[in-house]
């Protein structure tokens, strides 16, 4: 019986996971499964009907759903990597999709002719039965270590509390940790985007913020710039180097197990976290998760919905033809999801005042950071998705992406600044606020742009220009709101800053202080 062509579209999907694991959730593969095993059920049925042979109907499905699923792959490859899309004789451009869905097309019709015409089909089945069997071992090898991994340093032993005193009685404030994800420094917008933003930070001022003038980041890469603000200490000292490409999985149970998470719970704090699309960085432990409702990530013109890691799917596919094209009118976008996602995040942050009793509330909003689907004035635009990764490294390679950064930038600007004013002012305990950006933006200016962050405080009824100091780091913010209003003894650490290009090891260098 020719079950590969089951498998081979299991494996065309399995894959693809299995090199994204750390960004996508196994919850996304579940409607892509039974789509794809309805389709080539259907397909089957269909070439056994015209072929009178479930064998040759197994055999030219296979080869079809081959040219289906690799095409997104190779057409990547020609453009990303070799860089041909430009390639042309005379006006016609010979490694675009016009060209090439054509030579597809005639290969397939070519292929399956061919195909057609054996008449032993017996060897090539249990061939391509054995080969998708053995195919498929690798990406399940690679998702089972993964998912050891996670089970082996899925929770921490060593979080330490109780070093917290707060004199009875006393009045207690919410707690707000927001994350504007890659938001750059000033001088880092104004030299590389061309954004002056010190309107934005004299609102934050008159609002009663202490800006960090010459702030940088701890650390490059998201995942250890977070670990590192919420734990209160620097990677190096919570996770001795260990086998490469496992930091990845090694830091996760220090984001959602983080020391400042537990240090406030132990004084009567609930924790307050905001779903922002990314399974690592969802602690869905805490006491009240937050999320929208499962409205449309991806909006067909047939209102068909699907999640980013679909839409990713699609495009590794023939399919990517006709998205890029806008064939028949379709489009394919995960940027409604994205939108909805910041606002529903700002809009409920803005309600938060009004739950009873002490919170602390963790929102990382990805903002700034692409996807691009704010323009300066709140429009709808859909740039900054990835051809090969789910969460790319590589945007800001082109002045459309630099644009396109600025304009979410300003408008990022205008959408925090009503929700922050909000916090202050219906707080029946005036709050405390740690406004930063995990890392700058990536790109143009290297290790210097990619560590000049956002950092500023609002500490009510502090002078905080007396605690804290210009090149202050996320290392110590929780530090100093621990020191200032909790009783706390943590010395404040040294500010260093690491770059890395990844987080797969613990390779850095060292960047001093750029501020000019």
């Amino acid at each position: 019986m020719p079950v590969h062509p089951f498998l081979f579209s299991l494996y065309a999907l399995i894959v693809l996971y299995a090199e994204n694991i750390s960004e996508a959730s196994a919850r996304d593969l579940w409607r892509p499964l039974i789509i794809l095993f309805l389709m080539t059920t259907v397909l089957l049925l269909l070439l056994r009907f015209l072929t009178g042979d479930w064998w040759r109907a197994g055999l030219v499905l296979s080869f079809l759903l081959l040219m289906f699923f690799s095409y997104g792959h190779v057409y990547n490859f020609l453009k990303e990597d070799l860089q041909l899309n430009d390639v042309a004789i005379g006006d016609v451009y010979l490694f675009r999709h016009p060209v090439l869905v054509t030579v597809w097309v005639v290969l397939m019709c070519l292929g399956s002719f061919f195909l057609l015409r054996i008449r032993d089909l017996r060897p090539p089945t249990l061939f391509l039965n054995s080969v998708a069997i053995l195919m498929l071992v690798f990406p399940a090898y690679n998702i089972a270590l993964h998912m050891y991994r996670e089970h082996a340093y899925g929770s921490r032993t060593n979080v330490q509390t109780a070093s917290l005193h707060v004199p009875e009685g006393s009045p207690l404030p919410d707690v707000y940790f927001i994350v504007l994800d890659a938001y750059g420094r000033k001088d880092v917008l104004q030299e590389t985007f061309k954004l002056d933003n010190s309107a934005f930070l004299e609102e934050l001022q008159a609002l009663g913020f202490y800006v960090v003038e010459c702030s940088q980041s701890n650390y490059a890469r998201t995942r250890l710039s977070i670990a590192s603000t919420l734990n209160m200490d620097y990677v190096q000292n919570l996770i001795p180097e260990g086998a490469p490409g496992e930091l990845n999985t090694q830091i996760k149970p220090y984001i959602s197990d983080n020391n400042v998470r537990y240090e406030l719970q132990e004084i009567g704090y609930k924790s307050v976290v905001f779903d922002n699309g990314f399974a690592w960085l969802n602690l869905k432990s805490t006491d009240f998760y937050l999320q929208k409702g499962e409205k449309t990530s991806i909006r067909l013109q047939l209102a068909t919905t699907m999640t980013p890691f679909e839409e990713f799917f699609l495009r590794t596919t023939l399919f990517r033809s006709v998205i890029d094209l806008r064939l028949a009118g379709a489009t394919v976008s995960s940027a409604p999801s994205h939108r909805e996602t910041i606002l529903y995040t700002l809009e409920t942050l803005q309600r938060i005042p009004r739950i009873s009793g002490p919170k602390f509330i963790y929102a990382h909003l990805i903002l700034p950071h692409p996807p691009f689907v704010f323009g300066p004035n709140g429009e709808d635009i859909d740039l900054g998705h990835s051809g090969t990764e789910l969460n790319d490294n590589s945007f800001y390679v082109d002045e459309a992406m630099r644009d396109a950064y600025r304009d979410q930038t300003i408008y990022t600007n205008k959408l925090i600044i009503p929700v922050l004013r909000t916090l202050i002012e219906e707080s029946s305990i005036p709050p405390i606020i740690v406004l930063e950006s995990d890392h700058g933006p990536t790109g143009y200016g290297g290790a210097k742009n990619r560590m000049g962050n956002l950092m500023a405080y609002y500490f009510p009824q502090k002078d905080v220009s007396s605690l804290a100091y210009s090149t202050i780091t996320p290392v110590n913010s929780f530090r100093l709101v621990f020191n200032t209003y909790f009783g706390g003894d943590y010395p404040l650490l040294e500010d260093v800053s690491y770059f890395s290009g990844q987080t797969l090891n613990q390779s850095y260098e060292i960047v001093p202080s750029s501020c000019p």
